[in-house]
């Protein structure tokens, strides 16, 4: 039995429905990332943008309330004196590891070992994807920068090639279980309609396609560095 032919200007009609409630997305989008490759602000000062455009998204849908606004700030004060909690613990364990030497003894023992390039980077990526279980990336990086970069910096490791290493294996860390945070955000989005065990399954392709990215970054280092020296 043959399929009705389908009406093409009915399916396009609905396409140009549908894409016209995508315009809060695409406003913010182009206002926090415009204004960032623009140099008009920075980073820190783009994500404060975001932030008031969404206010304001809400506000002209009619979406936004006392209710709602409430939840926001309220969400928005605790995630934040999280961070400085986070920050100023950080902050004592960073004096306490210069006070104590321990910084230098880590470089110098990796360095009296004999420790290889590959392993060193091999350790690392292990170490990012155990903290990644329990820790923010904000806490990660507090926690291991005072120690990794002296340890990188002693074996004469470029640190702008480390802090792109950084960035991916934090990356790779939020969805690395059991407790990968990427994963659960995922999860509150959509709610009871997809098991969490589906959603780690779905990631592991997403962890497997990071694997081939670090890999490639330790084999070829000169593609993260080319930028850099190109503006040097």
């Amino acid at each position: 039995m043959r399929r009705p032919p389908l009406d093409e200007s009915a399916i396009w009609s609905e396409r140009l429905e549908a894409l016209s409630e995508t315009w809060p997305v695409i406003l913010l989008v182009l206002g926090v990332f415009g204004g960032l490759f623009t140099g008009i602000f920075t980073p820190t000062q783009a994500g404060a943008v975001g932030a008031a455009l969404s206010f304001v998204i809400a506000a002209a849908r009619g979406t936004l309330n006392w209710k709602v606004s409430k939840i926001a700030l309220m969400d928005t004060a605790k995630m934040t004196a999280a961070i400085f909690i986070i920050a100023v613990g950080a902050n004592l364990f960073s004096r306490f590891l210069a006070i104590s030497g321990i910084p230098e003894a880590m470089s110098d023992l990796v360095i009296d070992l004999g420790v290889s390039y590959v392993m060193l980077v091999f350790g690392t990526a292990v170490l990012f994807c155990l903290l990644g279980m329990i820790l923010d990336p904000l806490g990660i990086l507090l926690l291991t920068l005072p120690v990794l970069l002296s340890i990188f910096e002693a074996n004469h490791i470029s640190l702008i090639w480390f802090g792109v290493l950084a960035t991916k294996l934090v990356e790779m860390a939020l969805i690395t279980p059991p407790v990968g945070l990427n994963v659960f955000v995922i999860k509150g989005i959509v709610g009871d309609a997809v098991p969490i065990s589906l959603i780690f399954k779905g990631v592991m392709w997403f962890l497997a396609a990071d694997v081939v990215v670090l890999i490639i970054m330790v084999a070829f280092p000169e593609l993260i560095m080319f930028l850099p020296e190109l503006g040097s």
